[in-house]
């Protein structure tokens, strides 16, 4: 089927998009975000083109539809490819989570120093009395869709290619036979 290789292009793009997230590369993670959110929204027309003239689809599709049409996160995501296509960009917020492996034991008051110095982002540890701390540091990026910075960019997506994988499935079981 068709549509279950498209799915699983769209589930290799959600990885390739975590991955470029986990390593900070802010572009990359936007390439693979954009490709991943314009693949993901054509799963419905691979859908229709698949399977339009089997003849449970009259019946099967229209429910499914209307669904896709009132759930606010699939609105999201439509409007969100309507912006990549038309306007290049979808609007994101990053942030940095550093995490600290310290040498030795943090106390409370501990905190992190992130400041961009010649272009680089400098980072170090600091205990309440304003003293350096030894240790290794990790940046963590996290991307925010403007407008749902309560939830993590990659969060909504997962959640938006579960109910289309369920869609998947269930056409899947619905459409066995072919024709």
């Amino acid at each position: 089927m068709e549509v279950e290789r498209r799915m699983e292009c769209v589930w290799f793009l959600f990885h390739k998009t975590r991955e470029a997230q986990d390593l900070g590369n802010l572009k990359e993670f936007e390439y693979f975000l954009h490709s991943l959110i314009v693949m993901a929204r054509s799963i419905t027309s691979i859908i229709q083109k698949e399977f339009k003239h089997h003849p449970k689809f009259e019946k099967w599709y229209p429910p499914v539809q209307k669904k896709l049409q009132e759930d606010a996160l699939c609105k999201y995501f439509v409007n969100q490819r309507n912006i990549i296509l038309k306007e290049g960009s979808t609007e994101k917020v990053a942030t940095i989570n550093p995490i600290g492996f310290p040498s030795q034991k943090v106390k409370s008051g501990t905190h992190f120093s992130i400041r961009k110095k010649d272009g680089k982002i400098e980072c170090k540890m600091v205990d309440e009395n304003g003293n350096d701390i030894k240790g290794k540091i990790v940046l963590r990026h996290k991307y925010y869709f403007k407008g749902k910075e309560d939830t993590q960019a990659l969060i909504l997506i997962h959640q938006y290619l579960r109910m289309l994988e369920d869609i998947v499935t269930d056409c899947k079981r619905t459409f066995r036979s072919k024709r």
